[in-house]
């Protein structure tokens, strides 16, 4: 079972031991034994806690433990269990991502320019899939089912097309 369609993007353990690091100083909780570093964290305020990790993401890593390259590059290659696989993605899958980006309301302008920023020339095509008209001409859930696509949808769609490409190669072998 596959939630949420990603599977690329994952970090490298350098990336998120830079992040890790980073969350720990803003609480006060670097410079000191890497054995009371948790106890340090516990002593934190969830509000503290949430305010020190804004702006970062946090996703599995690619760590050469238990994952060693991008999971889009194992269903590529057929490197993985050939079981059988469930994928989907939740409804207003992009709401936080969205939120926390751009905040409710988004005029029409507002709306247009996040699309030209995020998508350069390709914009007066995004413009045209996500008409403001398909969503009560809200800005916000324009941006909102765009971001939901980019991030899960269109990857989900992705990790389906390579898991049947690999179904179809592995049947003619």
């Amino acid at each position: 079972v596959m939630e949420s369609g990603m599977a690329e993007g994952y970090p490298s353990l350098d990336k998120a031991l830079l992040v890790g690091n980073n969350v720990t100083a803003q609480l006060g909780c670097s410079n000191i034994n890497s054995n009371d570093v948790m106890d340090c964290m516990r002593q934190q305020s969830t509000q503290d806690i949430l305010r020190a990790q804004l702006g970062y993401s946090w996703w599995p890593v690619i760590n050469n433990y238990n994952l060693y390259q991008q999971p889009m590059a194992y269903l590529e290659s057929g490197n993985y269990n050939q079981v059988p696989l469930l994928i989907g993605c939740n409804g207003n899958e992009g709401w936080l991502f969205t939120f926390f980006l751009y905040p409710p309301p988004i005029s029409q302008q507002e709306y247009e320019e996040i699309v030209f920023d995020n998508f350069g020339d390709f914009a007066p095509i995004v413009l045209n899939a996500y008409p403001l008209s398909d969503y009560d001409g809200s800005g916000y859930k324009a941006v909102e089912a765009i971001v939901g696509d980019y991030l899960f949808v269109c990857p989900a769609q992705f990790i389906v097309e390579a898991t049947i490409e690999q179904n179809l190669l592995q049947q003619k072998t």
